[in-house]
């Protein structure tokens, strides 16, 4: 029995963060009218961590994000962030941005984009399902030096039985590499989240 119960709080600690975390950002966003406000933080957070100007990353955050934009409707397009790369891709000339949509499934969206002149062109955009269940976290993504992508994530088992008490966690891993035009899904690995033993 004791067992159990610390399983339970062990398993808890990751959830209460995650459901912190998606509160604040919830009703950061809730209220469609603060969303430049908050945009204009996310970018004075994003200049201060990456070194780059905010009007730097605006301009690619709006390149990046326009078509997401247009398809809304109301031209108001709130999204968090997750990653900005200039480094990694820079042999190709590329960047990476990565952005959380708001709401509570965390979908991440990668874009790659290159400077030409005084403007960015966005070369490639992912339109796979990279949304994630709130309560395991959102995905996260990183550039390696041989310029792939890869992008990491928790899912629940698909042979999970919903009736157990703790349904079997598994961490995805998806690499995208370059293929001259674009960039294409080059494997997938899931394997099972390791169980945390109690003291």
């Amino acid at each position: 029995m004791q067992r159990r119960e610390n399983n339970r709080t062990i398993h808890f600690l990751p959830v209460a963060a995650c459901l912190v975390f998606g509160c604040h950002l919830l009703l950061a966003q809730s209220d469609i009218s603060r969303w430049p406000e908050f945009h204009r933080n996310d970018l004075s957070k994003w200049a201060a961590k990456t070194g780059k100007s905010v009007r730097f990353l605006n301009e690619l955050t709006k390149t990046a994000t326009r078509e997401d934009a247009k398809d809304v409707g109301d031209g108001d397009f709130p999204y968090t962030i997750e990653n900005v790369d200039t480094q990694s891709l820079s042999q190709r000339g590329q960047i990476l941005l990565s952005t959380w949509a708001a709401g509570t499934g965390h979908c991440l969206t990668l874009y790659v984009l290159k400077r030409e002149g005084s403007r960015f062109e966005k070369v490639w955009q992912s339109y796979d399902n990279l949304c994630t269940r709130s309560i395991l976290g959102a995905a996260e993504t990183r550039a390696v030096p041989n310029g792939r992508i890869i992008v990491k994530y928790r899912k629940y088992s698909a042979d999970s039985d919903p009736k157990k008490d703790a349904l079997p966690i598994l961490r995805v891993a998806i690499t995208y590499k370059w293929d001259g035009t674009a960039y294409i899904n080059a494997g997938r690995t899931e394997r099972p989240e390791p169980s945390v033993s109690p003291r």
